[in-house]
């Protein structure tokens, strides 16, 4: 029998809840891995609070995720879970997020998802 610590248990879920810098493996791994990691959490009593992005089509793979995270929340029945926060980092600046948000506002899943600042942005 394999018994694990908390500490080991959070070590091993962190690792396999890094998301990949290609934009593929982003939606193919990294956001599915995420999802596993954080209905993990959730079985502990613990609520997972979002990712980052950081490179890739920025618009596009946050318009994704927002529908991974949905697809969880009707699937395994988790309140909120498709209302996870999605954070974008990268060489960021006001004309880009301006056209980050004008994407997001013509998806249908404007009212989940706007670019924030770091300034502006709810803390986690």
């Amino acid at each position: 029998m394999v018994t694990w610590s908390f500490g080991g248990l959070l070590l091993c879920l962190f690792w396999i809840s890094h998301i990949p810098p290609n934009s593929q493996q982003v939606l193919k791994s990294g956001v599915p891995n995420f999802c596993a990691v954080a209905l993990a959490l959730c079985d502990l009593g613990y609520k997972a609070a979002g990712i980052r992005l950081d490179s890739g089509d920025l618009s596009y793979l946050s318009i994704e995720a927002r529908k991974f995270f949905q697809e969880i929340e009707k699937e395994f029945q988790v309140p909120g879970f498709g209302k996870m926060s999605i954070m974008a980092s990268n060489d960021l600046n006001e004309e880009t997020l301006d056209h980050l948000n004008k994407q997001l506002l013509n998806s249908s899943y404007k009212s989940y998802n706007k670019v924030q600042t770091a300034a502006t942005a709810e803390a986690f």
